[in-house]
């Protein structure tokens, strides 16, 4: 999905950017959604979206959220992570893999790491899903 900003007069040139990506990539039965971008409070509806459209093909089952290519996460995106673990979202669950440093920092001064599944890669949550 991408956002345009018009450009005006006074407001420059217009410019397209792609602000969140999210490429479905299951692994069999297991839905595994590849996240990049930013995950704030305009983009969190594109992340529920491919959500919504793993559900529809897999099933409510917990989903993994590969989140190597997320550069930015604010609070709404917390709380989107939050819901979605929690199975109060569309699915019975999440956990997170191959969590950048900078998300990783947030989720640690938080303490929303504590309430996340977090593992190192998307193989390792793959793998914990089907145990």
């Amino acid at each position: 999905m991408e956002e345009q900003i018009s450009g005006g007069a006074d407001q420059g040139p217009e410019v397209t950017e792609p602000r969140l990506v999210v490429v479905p990539a299951a692994d069999g039965d297991v839905p595994v959604l590849r996240v990049s971008g930013d995950l704030d409070l305009t983009t969190v509806p594109v992340l529920m979206e491919a959500v919504d459209a793993a559900v529809r093909a897999h099933g409510r089952r917990p989903i993994v959220l590969d989140c190597a290519g997320l550069e930015f996460c604010d609070s709404s995106g917390l709380n989107c992570f939050l819901q979605l673990h929690q199975g109060t979202g569309p699915t019975g669950g999440l956990v997170l893999a191959r969590v950048g440093p900078t998300v990783r920092r947030l989720l640690d001064i938080t303490g929303v790491d504590t309430a996340l599944t977090v593992v190192p890669s998307a193989e390792d949550a793959v793998a914990r899903l089907r145990a």
